[in-house]
């Protein structure tokens, strides 16, 4: 592996646990190896479970959109492949962050009635389909943020 992707998986890793810091749980499960369905299964005190699709973006900040991926190399990936019933999504700038808590089931309306800005190609090598919102739409998901002028 290379060390970018090291990098990388480390620094989505870190905002996996970060996720529990806003989050009130009794325990969590996080899937080992290869999961597309959710990143991570929490078990809350009260006894229901709900699963998380955790992003972390260092670019939404500087351009004001959220990508959520569909496809990767010619296959259903992402929103398209997710169970999970909420996506957290870090905005990273620094040693700050803004999280949201989107309902997948409002990821998947909004797709469905093309609130997004476009349908566009990203990722390493421009290996995914993505759609583009802007990060707007989603500021009334917004549980925490120590961003100063996050909008």
């Amino acid at each position: 592996m290379n060390n970018k992707f090291l990098q990388d998986l480390a620094f989505g890793e870190y905002y996996e646990m970060k996720l529990l810091d806003h989050v009130k749980f009794k325990s969590y499960e996080k899937p080992q190896g290869y999961f597309k369905e959710y990143d991570l299964l929490i078990h809350k005190k009260n006894g229901n479970i709900s699963t998380y699709e955790v992003k972390s973006d260092r670019q939404i900040n500087i351009y004001g959109n959220i990508c959520i991926e569909y496809m990767c190399k010619n296959k259903p990936s992402g929103i398209s492949t997710s169970t999970a019933k909420y996506w957290a999504i870090f905005e990273p700038k620094d040693e700050y962050y803004t999280l949201y808590k989107i309902p997948t089931k409002i990821i998947r309306d909004y797709i469905e009635t093309k609130k997004y800005k476009r349908d566009c190609l990203g990722g390493d090598y421009k290996n995914s389909r993505l759609y583009l919102f802007d990060k707007k739409i989603f500021k009334d998901y917004i549980i925490f943020s120590n961003l100063i002028n996050n909008f």
